[in-house]
């Protein structure tokens, strides 16, 4: 009784509330209430529009949130009410008619020239609606386009098929002015990046004639001089320019001896903190070549990116004697070398609550050639819920690793057999590390010891992210087991899980990429990732080729298993790829409608029948399919009818799909609406998962779905998430003893079983 009280005072708090929304409006004045927009004669998407308003109204709950304050504002209560809440916009007709401008010029930026736009207020007491009434009439075309430059050394250059090729438009193309203003960018980025220095954004433009025929354009592309020798009469955009000499500053305190490393000059004063070879590799402008905005981009970026390196300047000098030369010089600051970092992190792992802490030390600068060194101690403290079967006896209900890593990474890419053009990428490093880890889980108690030689580099403009482990090896070994743990493994003869925990070796080679479609992407754009992982390659042909006879592994009455081991130990040997895809609308109100898929196959082969369990694909949880907690969905139509049956909740298929919509309820609160759907599978018919197999005709039949809420704080510099989910199509069902038989579970949904929440840090894609 005393619950349901509150809820109704909250809820009669909340009402109350907006009855009071104009509480802090004074007389004369009106609160912006509603503001929509409307096309009268097109059915154009009025959401691009929305960012050129100049007044929005209030979010709701912000303004009720403001409203339930005092004026009494040395009373805390009320300032945080006011700081949590957001002020009331007053309406203000000098907005509206800018905003009427704005729209006005937009239209016109889209083709359509003589668009009307008008505002239409609607008073109801002290608050106002504002209509804005668009008339866009008919758009027009681009009927002919022509090089109109009259500079020749520039117009042959525009001829270029890669230049001409950006003033070729569609038949009966519109008459956008983005794509006029896009084409003569592009064309000025292809001239700078061929010397033309002084060239500017101010010097090309198209000239448009509307007086060729109905409701259609002709446009030329024209120059202007924007930057003339006033001595000479000389336009100084029309002339190329080389690079003379590059001088860079390397020093910690200023000094004017210098040296020469491949023909760059480096001021080496009383100590330099970086090698000049360094500086080389990561330097782009190179004496004798023609000016480049991308170059020089690329240099920023890359020096920019070492760890040795605080600031860089990168400035060019025109040579009074020689009229077609630049000098380029370089400013290196340093950077402080060394770099404690220590933090505690809160986990969340299937449902169970746990903490993890690192301390770090890095010396970024150990050779002088902005080398890392570091070496980073970890620890985690989990503790397990306990299972539902009284016959499960574990070795503890707690969860705890502790470990260590040393890794050393180089500014470069160290291969000795590529040539220097592919060694010189963006961003570009070169890692070795060394690790071992101690895990201690309720069912068992594990040893790895990890050795990686990595790489990783950036291109297309900084928006692609690759990591290439040349060789990884992990040695797991498997000590303390609980009798029950041991006794699940043999039941059964389970193979699928016997052979996932046996000691073994993990020798991979491992791509993976990211790409971004521009650097907004989190707020408009798309993201994708891929990898691909193969594993056992090397020491499978090692085997083959020294002749190494395979040793046994197990046996029973049945069958004998007989693999190649190294140290006693089989090695795996599997490919796994995976492919995620990531889409994000911005709507109106800059809310967000998120599309995503994701993809991943493995596949075990020769000296392994299963893939490591660390390795194997899962479904449920807050990054996947959340109508169902982590790990308790699939394989397939798989169901053993017991929730704690995780270890068998794996598969060597994953496909996985979600849409999410995304509503900012105010600055610090977002809501969302989601709907999942996706499952795994094993490649082979395994006796433990019965109907976990992919089929190429049914797959569709068995993929989960399920719908749900979430409520997303946003605290600035992370975002909390709290999903509920609930299951609408379960493949698994009928199971035995439920009280809803049917595989579409919506119609007799049960809680404790249909029901899932999730609590995690960030976005789940």
């Amino acid at each position: 009784m005393k619950r349901s009280r509150w809820i109704f005072l909250m809820v009669a708090t909340i009402l109350l509330s907006a009855c009071r929304s104009t509480k802090y409006v004074s007389e004369g004045d009106y609160l912006l209430n509603k503001v929509n927009i409307e096309v009268v004669d097109n059915g154009m998407y009025t959401g691009q529009f929305t960012p050129l308003l100049r007044q929005k109204p209030n979010s709701k709950i912000g303004l009720h949130l403001y409203s339930l304050s005092g004026r009494d504002t040395s009373k805390w209560v009320n300032r945080f009410l006011r700081r949590i809440g957001s002020e009331p916009v007053i309406y203000d007709p000098e907005m509206t008619l800018k905003t009427q401008s704005q729209i006005r010029k937009e239209l016109q930026n889209l083709g359509y020239l003589n668009a009307e736009v008008g505002a239409c207020l609607n008073h109801h007491g002290k608050k106002v609606d504002v209509t804005y009434c668009l008339r866009a009439k008919e758009r027009y075309t681009i009927r002919h386009s022509e090089n109109g430059v009259e500079p020749s050394s520039l117009h042959s250059l525009i001829q270029f098929k890669s230049i001409r090729k950006l003033l070729e438009f569609e038949e009966k193309e519109p008459f956008v002015a983005a794509r006029l203003d896009n084409a003569s960018a592009d064309i000025l980025e292809q001239l700078r990046n061929q010397g033309y220095y002084y060239l500017n954004k101010d010097n090309f433009y198209f000239l448009a004639d509307t007086t060729v025929g109905d409701h259609q354009v002709d446009v030329t592309l024209k120059y202007r001089p924007t930057r003339v020798d006033t001595a000479t009469g000389k336009d100084l955009a029309l002339q190329r320019y080389r690079i003379r000499d590059v001088v860079v500053s390397n020093t910690y305190s200023p000094g004017n001896d210098t040296l020469t490393h491949k023909k760059i000059k480096v001021l080496k004063g009383k100590e330099t903190f970086i090698r000049p070879s360094i500086i080389y590799y990561n330097n782009f402008i190179r004496p004798g070549r023609f000016y480049s905005d991308l170059l020089m981009e690329k240099t920023y970026t890359s020096l920019h990116a070492l760890s040795a390196v605080d600031q860089v300047s990168v400035n060019f000098v025109p040579v009074p004697e020689d009229s077609s030369s630049l000098d380029a010089r370089i400013s290196l600051s340093p950077a402080n070398i060394y770099h404690f970092q220590f933090g505690i992190d809160g986990t969340n792992n299937a449902g169970d609550l746990g903490v993890a802490s690192y301390i770090t030390f890095s010396d970024k600068n150990i050779f002088r050639g902005s080398e890392t060194l570091r070496l980073r101690l970890n620890g985690a403290y989990e503790h397990i819920s306990g299972s539902d079967d009284k016959e499960v006896t574990l070795l503890s209900n707690n969860f705890y690793e502790y470990g260590a890593e040393l890794s050393l990474s180089f500014p470069r890419i160290i291969f000795g057999l590529l040539p220097e053009k592919y060694t010189k990428q963006v961003g570009s490093a070169t890692s070795f590390s060394v690790s071992i880890n101690w895990q201690n889980r309720p069912e068992y108690n594990r040893r790895v010891l990890g050795l990686n030689w990595g790489y990783s580099w950036k291109s297309h403009r900084q928006r692609m992210s690759h990591n290439f482990d040349l060789y990884n090896i992990n040695y797991v070994i498997t000590r303390d087991m609980s009798d029950w743990f041991k006794a699940y493994l043999e039941r059964g003869k389970n193979a699928l899980l016997k052979e996932s925990y046996m000691d073994q070796f993990i020798t991979r080679t491992d791509y993976s990429f990211v790409y971004t479609s521009n650097r907004k992407a989190a707020e408009n754009g798309f993201t994708l990732r891929g990898g691909l992982d193969m594993a056992g390659t090397l020491p499978f042909l090692v085997c083959k080729i020294a002749k190494v006879e395979k040793k046994l592994v197990s046996e029973d009455d049945e069958t004998s298993v007989e693999k190649y081991k190294i140290f006693d130990t089989p090695f795996a040997q599997y490919v796994k790829g995976t492919f995620d895809a990531s889409k994000i609308f911005l709507t109106k109100r800059n809310n967000q409608f998120v599309m995503h898929a994701g993809f991943g196959l493995a596949c075990p082969y020769l000296n392994s029948d299963v893939l490591p369990y660390e390795q194997r694909f899962f479904a449920g949880g807050p990054n996947t399919v959340r109508g169902w907690s982590t790990r308790t969905l699939g394989p397939g139509r798989y169901n053993s009818g017991v929730k704690s049956d995780f270890l068998q909740r794996t598969g060597d298929v994953k496909l996985v799909f979600n849409l999410e919509y995304r509503y900012k309820l105010a600055s610090f609160l977002e809501l969302a609406a989601f709907t999942d759907a996706g499952n795994i599978w094993t490649v082979k018919s395994y006796k433990n998962q019965p109907a976990g197999q992919f089929n190429i005709k049914d797959f569709y039949k068995e993929l989960g779905w399920s719908v749900g809420l979430g409520l997303r704080p946003n605290l600035s510099f992370l975002i909390l998430r709290f999903d509920a989910g609930m299951q609408l199509y379960d493949p698994a069902n009928p199971m035995e003893g439920a009280k809803n038989s049917s595989k579409w579970v919506i119609t007799h949904p049960v809680f404790k079983d249909n029901f899932a929440l999730h609590f995690a840090v960030g976005y789940p894609f």
